[in-house]
């Protein structure tokens, strides 16, 4: 899910800039958070511990 609105995010951002006349590319500033917060997110998330062997 946090992947879904990331991407949506990350395309949002970059049409805005597409139709902005800004001469430079501002939305590396929030897509780095962004991605950054995907990341912590991967690497502290619980996870479903691995299913027993069976016997």
């Amino acid at each position: 899910m946090h992947a879904t609105i990331v991407g949506f995010l990350a395309v949002f951002l970059v049409t805005r800039w597409a139709m902005d006349p800004a001469p430079f590319f501002w939305p590396v500033v929030p897509m780095f958070w962004l991605g950054l917060t995907l990341l912590v997110h991967h690497r502290f998330a619980p996870r479903d511990p691995a299913p027993p062997m069976p016997a």
